[in-house]
């Protein structure tokens, strides 16, 4: 960021993809991102293609690998900015399996898509 040539950051909080735990490193490791974007006045993206790998059982619960509400809590409390993650693509990429039947993905898709909105309202 600190070099002027990126416009955005893609996928900020893909560390926690691996790293299910949001304790106080994940914390610290979205702090320093975070403030970053604020310095240098670079937004991030919110990329929801996290929920179409499904919830994983953690510690801390149920979570999507990312994006993670714990990160973008985070960045909306210190008024970072955020780029449009083609959300509008949201209900495309969202849940949907060609091997499942219908009813099954249109109801995983009401959830997913309801899920998403958590992170801005």
């Amino acid at each position: 960021m600190k070099t002027g040539y990126f416009s955005f950051v893609a996928h900020p909080d893909l560390y926690m993809c691996g790293y299910h735990s949001f304790d106080r490193s994940a914390e610290e490791a979205a702090h320093i991102i975070i403030d970053a974007s604020l310095k240098y006045d670079v937004p991030l993206e919110f990329n929801a293609n996290g929920f179409r790998r499904g919830l994983i059982k953690t510690d801390d619960g149920e979570h999507y690998p990312y994006p993670r509400s714990e990160f973008w809590k985070i960045a909306k409390d210190k008024k970072c900015k955020v780029r449009d993650a083609r959300l509008h693509l949201l209900k495309k990429c969202c849940c949907q399996r060609k091997s499942e039947p219908s009813d099954k993905r249109n109801i995983e898709k009401k959830q997913c898509c309801s899920r998403w909105k958590r992170y801005w309202h």
